[in-house]
């Protein structure tokens, strides 16, 4: 059952010790004076409103955390990997191939002389057959230069090739032989000219240090010289009289007119 604070008529529950308005003890006795009829007629009588939360405040002042400063170093960008060992490999690569192509192709086509070795200007004269039917061509072309290509003292020393110049050119004039072979022209004697070599064999230890011994004597160099061999040389069925001797140089044939009679 509800009844009144007898100090401030607040309404309390009848079993509340205290008043939940003002504190006042349920079991004191207030004089009149100090009690009040009701609390629905006492306007001072304490009812507690709810409580509401506070607004914000737009003008508070909320300060911002300070961190220490840290001397922390900026994080250093990773660099990027550079392509240049590939790069120089590849150029490497592309380089050799340059100089093989230069080394196997372009020189030999170009007649050049790279350290000291003579290109031709094909792969020919790879046997003595080969260097012996280069020179009578040659000569059917009348072409000077590329008969003196096939002779080995013409070729590893200036000087002997402008004295076999000389010789060669009044030959492919006077020489019955030679005249005829002009006179087919090179692209008719290919067919009609069947050289064939017999007899072909390495000559003598002694017979090759003569005949580079000669050739040192006329000032032309031997270390180029990889073996000396003498063969038969037959022309369309006819067997030339006098022995022909062919030097490898190179990886190339010369005649060695010096060790032929009668040349």
């Amino acid at each position: 059952m509800a009844k009144f604070c007898q100090r401030c008529g607040n309404l309390v529950d009848d079993n509340a010790y205290v008043c939940n308005a003002c504190g006042a003890p349920m079991n004191d006795d207030y004089p009149d004076d100090a009690k009040t009829v009701s609390a629905e007629g006492n306007p001072y009588a304490y009812t507690p409103a709810p409580q509401q939360p506070a607004a914000p405040n737009p003008y508070e002042y909320h300060p911002q955390p300070v961190y220490a400063a840290v001397n922390t170093p900026a994080p250093v960008p990773t660099p990027k990997k550079k392509k240049t060992g590939l790069i120089i490999g590849l150029s490497a690569v592309a380089l050799v191939l340059v100089a093989a192509l230069v080394l196997l192709v372009i020189l030999p086509l170009a007649g050049t002389d790279v350290f000291g070795l003579k290109w031709f200007k094909s792969a020919k004269n790879a046997t003595p057959k080969e260097c012996v039917e280069t020179f009578f061509l040659e000569i059917a072309d009348n072409n000077t230069d590329g008969a003196l290509d096939c002779i080995y003292e013409a070729t590893y020393s200036e000087s002997m090739r402008s004295l076999f110049k000389t010789y060669l050119s009044s030959e492919m004039d006077s020489n019955s032989s030679f005249r005829a072979i002009k006179s087919m022209g090179k692209d008719n004697i290919k067919n009609m000219m069947n050289i064939t070599i017999t007899d072909e064999k390495t000559v003598s230890s002694s017979d090759a240090a003569a005949y580079k011994s000669q050739l040192s004597t006329y000032g032309i160099p031997t270390d180029k010289i990889e073996t000396i061999e003498s063969a038969a040389l037959t022309i369309n069925g006819q067997k030339q009289e006098n022995e022909w001797i062919f030097a490898k140089a190179d990886g190339q044939w010369y005649i060695l007119s010096s060790a032929m009679s009668g040349f």
